[in-house]
């Protein structure tokens, strides 16, 4: 699926000095500034708010497909499809990825057709049950240019980049171009964890980058043309302006990307949690206001002395928490563990914590059960050999860090942004 010497379009715009770039054939690199300097006046704006007057322009009469949901908004709290509208573009539908329009369908439940009572437009799903919906060929064939403006969570297994890469894909097969509005990622600068074995890629890992990624959809997507799709798109990315990597204080407390990501706090906590749910028999408070804030255990299965030691552990790697204990209303099962909080993403490496607390309890003897999607999820059946006792932990850190050493250098040519992302090393 590798496109090495193809030749491929992508155009990128981006205000540098107050010009504005657009390069095309081949790939596009642009002059960065330096990371004090602001790049034009007006302070941060995301890519739907920094389109050029020039785009705007030429897409007057476009048809156009407006790939969003209930993240797709400006920071005044417009949505997308209103902003575009006020520009004077003209959208024919709607595409929706998983959770939905509203953002409102439960995880890995199928998205239906539907119409959208606010804009008045058709809906279409591109997420049936448990995997991505491809675009049909009849709707394609009625559009001329595809919008994506969807945020991140920064993980690989959240399935909205699936979606984008999917859309590239069909972006390229009917040769319509394909508009990425870019938006921060809520995890910050920090790339780690292991890339996806070529015999686990699904829906939940689409593409071999890592699983904390460091990167925007905008850069994602440059990533996904250039090097992953047999015929690239037309790809267009407007990125942010004034935007830093590390800057998570860019998104509000209270933003919500799915019925469990509610806000940052639960985007924060899903960096580790969202892989550990599928080891049983942990618990992450899924259906309460501390969903995704909280590792728990069956109420019995474990001492306090053993949570206190696990919450130094988790102090160590920047994360405060306190000893937290519930029942739970539906199944009615008592659960005890800790309630944690972070302050700074950058500082905390979720992979390594995602270890340690695998190990931890491992070794304390509890015994550990992995969903069938866990090695999809995680992209690599190591994880499980190292609990298994079949590799040591040394091997497992050298073989992440050297495919990480290696994606970044494919990957570094296609970043937007300054300041790079940082690699975390296991080791140490």
């Amino acid at each position: 699926m590798r496109a090495h010497g193809t030749m491929f379009t992508v155009v990128m715009f981006a205000f540098c000095s107050g010009a504005l770039l657009c390069v095309s054939g081949g790939l596009a690199r642009q002059s960065l500034p330096s990371p004090t300097t602001r790049i034009g006046a007006g302070g941060f704006k995301l890519g739907l708010e920094n389109i050029p007057s020039s785009l705007v322009t030429r897409l007057k009469h476009k048809r156009i497909g407006l790939i969003t949901n209930q993240t797709g908004k400006d920071q005044r709290g417009r949505l997308t499809a209103d902003v575009l509208r006020s520009y004077g573009l003209s959208m024919q539908l709607l595409l929706a990825p998983e959770h939905g329009l509203t953002g409102k369908v439960q995880a890995e439940h199928g998205v239906a057709d539907t119409h959208d009572s606010h804009s008045g437009l058709p809906v279409v799903s591109l997420y049936g049950a448990g995997g991505g919906k491809t675009i049909q060929e009849a709707t394609m064939q009625n559009l001329d240019t595809l919008i994506f403006d969807v945020q991140d969570s920064g993980m690989r297994h959240y399935t909205y980049i699936s979606t984008l890469f999917e859309v590239l894909k069909a972006a390229a097969q009917y040769n319509k171009e394909l508009i990425v509005l870019d938006r921060p990622n809520p995890l910050g600068s920090l790339m780690e964890g292991p890339l996806v074995e070529p015999d686990l890629q699904s829906f939940i890992s689409i593409a071999p980058i890592p699983v904390r990624h460091g990167m925007t959809v905008g850069e994602l997507a440059g990533f996904f043309n250039a090097h992953l799709l047999q015929k690239p798109a037309l790809l267009y990315v407007v990125p942010m302006r004034n935007y830093q990597r590390h800057q998570t204080a860019l998104l509000a407390d209270h933003f919500i990307l799915s019925p469990n990501i509610t806000n940052k706090a639960a985007c924060y906590g899903y960096s580790f949690l969202g892989l550990l749910g599928e080891v049983r028999p942990f618990h992450t408070c899924r259906g309460t206001d501390k969903t995704l804030q909280c590792i728990m255990l069956p109420k019995d299965m474990v001492n306090d002395a053993l949570w206190h030691d696990m919450q130094q552990l988790l102090r160590s790697y920047h994360i405060e928490s306190e000893l937290y204990a519930y029942t739970h209303d539906q199944t009615h099962k008592s659960y005890k563990g800790l309630y944690f909080s972070i302050a700074d993403i950058n500082k905390v490496s979720s992979w390594k914590v995602f270890l340690t607390v695998l190990q931890f309890f491992n070794k304390a003897g509890i015994s550990l059960s992995f969903s069938p999607a866990f090695d999809k999820a995680v992209g690599t059946r190591s994880v499980q050999s190292l609990i298994k006792g079949t590799i040591t932990e040394y091997e497992l850190q050298h073989a992440i860090s050297k495919e990480l050493q290696q994606f970044y250098t494919r990957v570094r040519p296609l970043f937007i942004y300054l300041p790079h992302p940082s690699l975390s090393s296991l080791a140490g």
